[in-house]
């Protein structure tokens, strides 16, 4: 899965068309919350006997809101099972930019 297939699958969360970003935001051009931006972080190696059998990559999505929505995070979560991705959930609180942080860590299914 690439990061166009990513960015494909989150835009087509209701709501969010014009509000997903790979990293970030063009400056002055960060839309109004919530938004979700996401990144690659690196990769998953299945190996044994010095040979890399299997490589995933992974993600991290961010849905940053205002006020914590579970229907908006209802949304994104099955959009990700719906596309088959698996996700492990971390909730934060941003007290400098005073909104919520929603992260979604997940392994693709390596080409």
């Amino acid at each position: 899965m690439t990061i166009a297939d990513i960015k494909t699958i989150l835009s087509s969360v209701q709501g969010f068309e014009n509000a997903v970003a790979f990293r970030a935001f063009p400056e002055k051009q960060t839309p109004p919350l919530p938004f979700i931006v996401f990144a690659d972080t690196g990769v998953r190696a299945f190996h044994a006997d010095n040979v890399n059998y299997y490589v995933c990559p992974t993600y991290t999505i961010e849905l940053h809101e205002r006020v914590r929505d579970p229907a908006t995070e209802l949304l994104v979560e099955a959009k990700l099972t719906s596309n088959g991705l698996t996700f492990d959930r971390i909730i934060n609180y941003d007290s400098a930019e005073k909104c919520w942080t929603v992260s979604y860590d997940i392994i693709t299914k390596g080409e």
